[in-house]
């Protein structure tokens, strides 16, 4: 059957096939008296004519909010025009920085976007998504909205009344949760543990697909909690997006073996690519918990080629993900919130932490953080650990710390040296 190439609407309205070749039709609409021509990216002559109505529609809508009736322009298509203005218009250290954000954010969230589609719930988006909120990025990104509009504005690329209210970055929260104790931190340790041992042994008395499901996902469970209790990364995407890329084994000799100079151990550390301080300062390079190679042995043993020692199983898959479960190439972040949580309600029923504080993946992080100051660890060593700065640590945790330390303060003896020396 022959397509239909024509099929007027209307007065100055139809759909059409632009050439003998074209399969997908176009759309004619008169507006003002204007004769505007769109794809329907329709091929059925009859989607074509709804869409063509959907056109004509916002065309309509466009001419009613004093907006041309033309192809809106994009980010894109201003970009460079707005970028000279700022380099005119701005303060030399202001205008540096609103630059380098146009390109990191807005270029890269809104690159294609119409700027008269541009709503404040677009801008809370974009705090949102760049975890701007806070910071003092966050304040450049919001004069740099408002320079844009005022640009956008000024040459009618959006009417007044249509230029969005340019919503202010949420004000800095400091997160409250409570540092674990010892014998919380163990409990949680210990409960993850056991988990993974109850569905190890039921894996191996029936070797099931179901089985084998619940197996895995407990063992890396069971690997996440403690490398999280272990390593002072933030909870979330520094430890869930890593691959087997990310984990790096060096041998070293074993200095205990005095009488067997070639005999070597392995260590691992793990490259965190991803995350908040990655995306402004790069990727870094974290040593993992003393028994991460037991973890990953016991783990290895059952998805690793028969003959292939764990380390070849981690170098044999470098694209795959650490705690992604099976082939998929992504990973079930809920399913790692939903198990802390059921630890946690598990615990305090037993009575084995604290009913009455808030307890968070973050309190992980926290109590690492204030343990290593309490055992004396250099604090620059540990901002460079844990991705942050001396002073947050500083500000953050040194308080605890030496709360936790208080009976070295109590032992300072201020008239020491004005004691007499026995003759």
């Amino acid at each position: 059957m022959q397509q239909e190439r024509y099929r007027r609407i209307s007065d100055g309205f139809a759909v059409y096939l632009p050439n003998k070749q074209s399969k997908t039709y176009w759309c004619r609409v008169r507006i003002l008296k204007k004769e505007i021509k769109k794809t329907t990216n329709e091929r059925e002559i009859d989607k074509a004519v709804e869409r063509a109505y959907m056109i004509k529609a916002h065309l309509q809508n466009r001419v009613e909010r004093d907006l041309p009736v033309t192809s809106s322009k994009t980010i894109n298509a201003i970009s460079k025009d707005f970028l000279e203005y700022v380099q005119e218009t701005q303060a030399d250290s202001t205008k540096i920085a609103l630059v380098r954000y146009f390109n990191r954010y807005l270029m890269k969230d809104w690159k294609n976007r119409p700027v008269d589609e541009i709503k404040a719930s677009d801008i809370l988006k974009l705090y949102k998504n760049h975890e701007l909120d806070g910071t003092k990025i966050g304040k450049y990104t919001e004069i740099l909205l408002k320079r844009l509009f005022d640009f956008l504005e000024y040459n009618d690329f959006v009417a007044k009344e249509n230029r969005p209210t340019i919503p202010k970055p949420k004000p800095k929260q400091t997160e409250s949760f409570e540092l674990l104790k010892v014998d919380e931190l163990k409990a949680f340790i210990d409960f993850f543990e056991l988990t993974y041992l109850s569905f190890s042994m039921l894996y191996e008395s029936d070797k099931s697909e179901k089985n084998w499901k619940l197996f895995e996902k407990h063992a890396l469970a069971n690997l996440y909690f403690y490398m999280l209790s272990g390593c002072g990364a933030r909870p979330g995407d520094e430890l869930l997006n890593l691959q087997m890329k990310d984990i790096i084994r060096e041998e070293r000799t074993n200095f205990n073996q005095i009488d067997n100079p070639h005999d070597y151990i392995s260590t691992f550390n793990i490259k965190i690519r991803s995350g908040k301080m990655s995306k402004r300062s790069g990727s870094r390079i974290v040593p993992t918990p003393q028994d991460f190679e037991n973890h990953m042995f016991r783990y290895a043993r059952h998805v690793a080629e028969p003959d292939d020692f764990h380390y070849e199983y981690i170098e044999k898959n470098p694209e795959k993900y650490l705690f992604g479960f099976g082939d998929k190439e992504s990973v079930n972040k809920d399913f790692y919130e939903k198990t802390f949580n059921i630890a946690r309600e598990s615990l305090v029923k037993s009575g084995k932490i604290r009913q009455d504080v808030k307890i968070v993946p973050y309190s992980f992080r926290h109590t690492y953080v204030t343990f290593a100051l309490v055992q004396g660890i250099d604090v620059y060593l540990l901002a460079e650990n844990c991705g942050t700065s001396v002073n947050i640590i500083q500000k953050t945790y040194s308080k605890l710390a030496a709360s936790m330390r208080a009976e070295e303060i109590y032992g300072i003896d201020l008239f020491k040296d004005l004691k007499s020396k026995p003759e």
